[in-house]
């Protein structure tokens, strides 16, 4: 009888081999040197009286099933881990961003939001507004109408001059806006993007896009409960876009506030489609699109690209069709974020 690869071969007395590996085979236990009796699956037995031969094919046997074992162990692990991770980042990331943008206090926002538009100011990344007074009257009666509908934040409009038409909203409630994007949108017009940066501010989409850029350290803060020393993180907010989950709410907010007011929700898109075309227009868009173009120094265009990623930088398509797809029901689900 030999033992080979975790096979037992035993050849009888005629000469017939029988291969049969050794988990199918059941090997007595051993007691001091007294022969080992080896049972086939069929009955048929065998006695073998090398012990330790035996205990050493044994234990290789078992070494390779454990290995065998755990390399299964392996990749089901891995497989968890991978799923883990993609659950993690699609659900666990931004749930955990809404809570602690939540949790909040309206200083800390504050803070926030003084922080970034002193940045904005001293970097020359936004200027004095040329408005005439009887335009940046118009602005803030506009303004004033859609903010006094909504008391959980100090809302009030900055206006700065800017080569684009554009407007964007910090943490606490301050709405910046463009000298161009008064003087090209109507009334209505100026009216749903307000409403549109209004939700921005009520759902936190600032703080939330700070934290959800930042996964482990918005878990590592809800495990905690400190959020004060990453309340200064908030100045990442120049750096950052609006998810396109953040702009529907968004969207969907302005379009439940137009609904309410018997305004038409395409009046956003409209707004959109305007400021979009305008951009293209802009010395920084020429400038993009002709490497020979020197309209712009070097600093300008850093300025430019800050502030393009910090405003609301519309996919114009997209967002027209969600005017008619975002339907009663779910403008009604979205009319009133809490706190």
């Amino acid at each position: 009888m030999v033992f080979a690869d975790g096979t037992i071969c035993a050849i009888n007395e005629n000469g017939e081999q029988r291969d049969v590996a050794i988990k199918d085979a059941h090997i007595s236990s051993r007691l001091g040197n007294v022969p080992r009796v080896i049972t086939f699956a069929d009955g048929v037995s065998v006695v073998a009286d090398d012990n330790d031969f035996i205990d050493a094919m044994l234990s290789r046997v078992s070494s390779l099933h454990a290995v065998e074992s755990k390399w299964h162990w392996v990749l089901i692990t891995g497989c968890a881990a991978v799923i883990l991770a993609t659950m993690t980042v699609i659900y666990g990331v931004p749930s955990a961003a809404d809570v602690i943008a939540r949790r909040l206090s309206t200083e800390h926002l504050s803070t926030v939001s003084t922080s970034v538009y002193e940045t904005l100011k001293e970097g020359n990344f936004i200027l004095p507004s040329n408005l005439s007074a009887a335009q940046t009257t118009r602005a803030e009666q506009i303004f004033a109408r859609v903010a006094d509908d909504y008391g959980n934040y100090n809302y009030r409009l900055r206006l700065h001059d800017f080569f684009v038409a554009n407007a964007f909203a910090l943490p606490d409630g301050l709405i910046i806006a463009t000298d161009p994007m008064i003087e090209l949108l109507s009334d209505d017009e100026m009216t749903a993007v307000f409403a549109h940066e209004i939700g921005h501010v009520e759902y936190r989409h600032g703080m939330r896009s700070v934290f959800e850029s930042s996964g482990v350290l918005a878990f590592l803060i809800l495990a905690g409960g400190d959020i004060s020393g990453v309340v200064a993180g908030g100045v990442g907010l120049i750096n950052l876009k609006y998810s396109r989950a953040h702009e529907r709410e968004a969207d969907c907010f302005a379009y439940h506030y137009l609904q309410q007011r018997n305004m038409s929700g395409v009046l956003l898109g409209s707004a959109l489609h305007k400021m979009e075309e305008e951009e293209l227009q802009s010395p920084f868009s020429a400038e993009e699109s002709n490497d020979d173009n020197e309209t712009l120094v070097d600093d300008e265009k850093i300025a430019d690209k800050i502030f393009l990623l910090l405003s609301t930088h519309p996919q114009t398509e997209e967002r027209q069709n969600l005017a008619i797809a975002c339907d009663d029901k779910h403008t009604l689900l979205l009319k009133q974020p809490s706190l």
